[in-house]
């Protein structure tokens, strides 16, 4: 049991989702939706409580449970640093990707114009680590595991996210299931009807994957939804971490279901 702030939490240790790495999760007594999740390289000492505590202090002053309902704090530089600050390495994660093109400072701009006048129209807000990825590896998509990410714009040669989410919505008996989740958003589709979706929400955006396949006879379509990754960050960096076609990354996906990977 750990303190803070007048409040008592619970913690536990636990596999974490990139490879060798473990992570501790820390959660409210009487909230426990509510996560902290501290990330540790394997091999490394095991955190005491005392120092917990103190990662747990500095969440909560950076804006954990106030700000995000989830938070994650990473070892860096010889610090803890809020998931939120990792948000300046975005641009060094867009120029992993392999295949980018490289574009010159004006192509940037009118991009980032682009991504701007994109945002007024879409009714979800777009994760800041999307806005990154788009700015510097175009925005057709096409990028990332598999057959790449879909577009964020009409009319470039690949579906948008906008006119896939609408697809989906358009089948008739899926058509409750979306309307109760107006928040999920594809932005991969893996091909016979599986998508990676991520929770418009969060500014982390966590991602879920959605294999309508998996609907039983007797079976809600929440069946063939469920939690994939925290955010889009971890689930980019266990892909470009394993195989650049996103073999792993999609075994993992149905291992996280609870089931081996369909093929």
């Amino acid at each position: 049991m750990l303190w803070a702030f007048g409040e008592n939490y619970a913690y536990e240790l636990q596999e974490a989702f990139r490879p060798q790495r473990f992570e501790w999760r820390i959660w409210p007594i009487l909230l426990p939706e509510q996560q902290l999740r501290i990330e540790q390289a394997k091999g490394s000492d095991k955190l005491d409580p005392k120092t917990l505590s103190a990662a747990l202090e500095l969440a909560l002053k950076s804006g954990w449970r106030q700000l995000y309902p989830q938070f994650r704090l990473a070892w860096q530089a010889g610090a803890w640093r809020p998931q939120t600050e990792l948000w300046s390495d975005w641009r060094k994660l867009a120029q992993l990707l392999p295949q980018r093109p490289s574009f010159g400072v004006w192509e940037l701009q009118q991009h980032w114009q682009d991504i701007q006048a994109a945002e007024e129209r879409l009714p979800f807000a777009l994760p800041p680590l999307l806005q990154q990825l788009y700015l510097y590896n175009g925005l057709a998509g096409g990028w990332g595991p598999d057959s790449g990410l879909l577009a964020l714009l009409p009319n470039l040669g690949r579906p948008a996210l906008l006119a896939a989410r609408k697809s989906l919505e358009a089948k008739p008996k899926q058509r409750a299931f979306w309307q109760h989740y107006p928040h999920l958003i594809p932005f991969l589709h893996w091909g016979t009807g599986v998508y990676s979706l991520f929770d418009s929400r969060n500014p982390e955006a966590p991602v879920w994957a959605f294999d309508p396949e998996l609907l039983g006879p007797d079976e809600d379509w929440e069946a063939a939804c469920w939690w994939h990754s925290p955010s889009l960050l971890n689930w980019f960096q266990y892909w470009l971490e394993t195989d650049r076609y996103g073999i792993k990354l999609w075994q993992q996906m149905y291992e996280r279901k609870g089931m081996e990977f369909r093929k």
